[in-house]
C-alpha cells in the first residue's frame, strides 16, 4: 500500500510539468496582432536605422529623441550614395498622421517617411523614392 502511494506521488510529480504547460500563457501577448506590422519609434530612446535603396546601397542613421515628436538625427556620409542629400539630415520630426519628416541642416524637408510592413519606415514622398528604414 505504501509502495502504491509513493508510486502515485512520484507519477504526479513527474506529470506536473506537462500539466502546467497546457495552462501556460501564450508567449505572444497579442496573438491576434500581425507581428510583421511596423512598430513606431520608442519615445525617449536612441534608435539606429539601416537605410536601404532599391539599388542595393545602404547606410545608417541614428535618431535620438528630443521631445515627443522631435529628434536629432545623424546620418553617415555614405548616405549620399543612398539618396542625394540624405547625409545632411539633422532632424527627425514625427507628425500626427504617423509620418516622419527628415529635415536637412538647412531646414529643408528632404523626405517624408510612412510606416511599412516588414520595415520600420519607407519613403512616401517624393513618390518615386524607393528607400526603406529598418530598425537596428
Amino acid at each position: 500500500m505504501i509502495k502504491t502511494i509513493v508510486g502515485l506521488a512520484f507519477a504526479g510529480i513527474a506529470l506536473t510539468p506537462f500539466a502546467e504547460k497546457g495552462s501556460a500563457p501564450s508567449p505572444l501577448p497579442y496573438a491576434d496582432v500581425d507581428p510583421i506590422q511596423t512598430s513606431s519609434m520608442k519615445a525617449g530612446s536612441r534608435t539606429g536605422y539601416l537605410v536601404s535603396a532599391a539599388s542595393g546601397s545602404s547606410c545608417r542613421i541614428v535618431v535620438a529623441m528630443l521631445g515627443s515628436s522631435d529628434a536629432a538625427a545623424r546620418a553617415d556620409a555614405s548616405c549620399a550614395n543612398v539618396y542625394p542629400g540624405l547625409e545632411t539630415v539633422t532632424r527627425w520630426s514625427s507628425s500626427s498622421e504617423n509620418t516622419v519628416n527628415l529635415i536637412t541642416n538647412t531646414g529643408a524637408a528632404l523626405l517624408v517617411l510612412g510606416p511599412s510592413d516588414g520595415f520600420a519606415y519607407e519613403a512616401v514622398s517624393p513618390a518615386a523614392t524607393q528607400i526603406t528604414f529598418s530598425e537596428i
